[in-house]
């Protein structure tokens, strides 16, 4: 399984943590924040599946 982004909500953990930026960079991964007062994507996890190499 392959990660190519990650949904968050805006919690300031998210926005402005240095470390959690860097890992995702390195990683390759993107980060969406989910908008806000948006109840289709607020409360509600978001997985998508990427196939990966066997």
């Amino acid at each position: 399984m392959t990660v190519e982004r990650i949904m968050t909500d805006n919690a300031w953990a998210y926005r402005k943590s240095r470390l959690f930026a860097a890992t995702l960079a390195e990683l390759g991964i993107a980060h969406r924040p989910t908008k806000p007062r948006c109840p289709w994507t607020n409360c509600e996890g978001v997985i998508t599946f990427v196939p990966g190499p066997a």
